[in-house]
């Protein structure tokens, strides 16, 4: 439940910056940076009054950095956590 708080708020606060920065509308930017899956952000983008354009391309570069990231974020979390077990 905290994690998926923690999300949603980091997915606020960077909507917030995109409006306060780009002059993005609070919609957009929010449906770019939210959590969740790029086809409900798709459908919700599509039926909304949004740059649906920006959405999308905000979710792809969400995932892509994910897929990117995700392994070497894993694997270094593994050794500092067996590390710190192992002491």
């Amino acid at each position: 439940l905290l994690s998926i708080a923690l999300l949603m708020g980091v997915g606020l606060a960077t909507g917030t910056a995109l409006v306060l920065t780009t002059g993005l509308d609070a919609l957009s930017a929010f449906l770019a940076t939210c959590p969740g899956g790029a086809d409900s952000m798709a459908v919700i983008a599509a039926t909304s009054a949004v740059d649906t354009g920006f959405v999308m391309a905000m979710q792809l570069a969400r995932f892509l950095i994910v897929l990117v990231a995700g392994p070497g974020l894993s694997q270094w979390l593994v050794r500092r956590l067996w590390r710190n077990a192992t002491k």
